[in-house]
């Protein structure tokens, strides 16, 4: 047996902010002439808090930590072997990550997103949303998940989130990917999407209306068939 826990529409409405309170910006320590920043206050969320250097492990298996992450999207050493999913690289090698330079990906952002949001009159996507995106595609979803999913007061995600977060809540990183969500949403196509439960088949999401506290990986109508 098991628990499905999710919140009402007052959720949804009241948005991230009601959540974990509003976005921060923090200055350079190193640079006390600097002005306080967004990506500065998301480092010190992967870099000076508690659970910086505590290594977690993810459902896929990888073995990282926030510190590693936030070094592998914004400072990669392009020669390093960062950390994989187990027996990855063994098997899949091409299918591994690689670590790319900001400036390399903020052409990517600039060719597939930004010219066709100018095109379109959307605002652009910024440097430090493109960052958030990458560091939640990557092993830190599973911290990201578990800030948002304790706040649906389970005591299983609340301990899982004082075990793995050690009191962290990354605010800043998570408006952030929120951000970059909403505006890259303008390149999809809305549709029906399901959702697979383990020794279920999938289901169609569709009203009434849920709130999931955290990231809920679907497929679309074509993946569904082949579950």
């Amino acid at each position: 047996k098991f628990q499905m826990s999710v919140g009402s529409l007052s959720v949804f409405y009241g948005g991230l902010e009601s959540l974990l309170g509003p976005p921060q910006m923090a200055k350079d320590p190193k640079d006390p002439e600097a002005l306080p920043s967004i990506t500065m206050a998301m480092e010190n969320e992967h870099c000076s808090e508690g659970d910086s250097t505590d290594k977690f492990q993810t459902s896929n298996g990888i073995e990282s930590s926030s510190m590693e992450e936030w070094e592998y999207v914004v400072r990669p050493d392009l020669e390093k072997e960062y950390p994989e999913r187990k027996g990855w690289r063994e098997t899949n090698p091409n299918q591994c990550r690689q670590p790319r330079t900001v400036d390399d990906m903020a052409e990517v952002m600039e060719t597939q997103a930004n010219s066709w949001f100018r095109l379109h009159g959307h605002n652009e996507m910024l440097t430090v949303e493109l960052i958030a995106g990458r560091l939640y595609t990557g092993p830190m979803y599973m911290k990201y998940n578990a800030v948002l999913r304790a706040k649906s007061s389970t005591p299983f995600f609340v301990q899982q989130w004082k075990s793995m977060c050690k009191g962290n809540h990354y605010p800043t990183t998570i408006h952030a990917i929120n951000s970059c969500c909403l505006k890259l949403s303008k390149l999809t196509k809305a549709c029906k999407i399901y959702r697979g439960v383990l020794g279920r088949a999938s289901h169609c999401l569709q009203p009434p209306a849920c709130t999931e506290h955290g990231g809920m990986p679907t497929s679309g109508p074509t993946a569904s068939s082949a579950l």
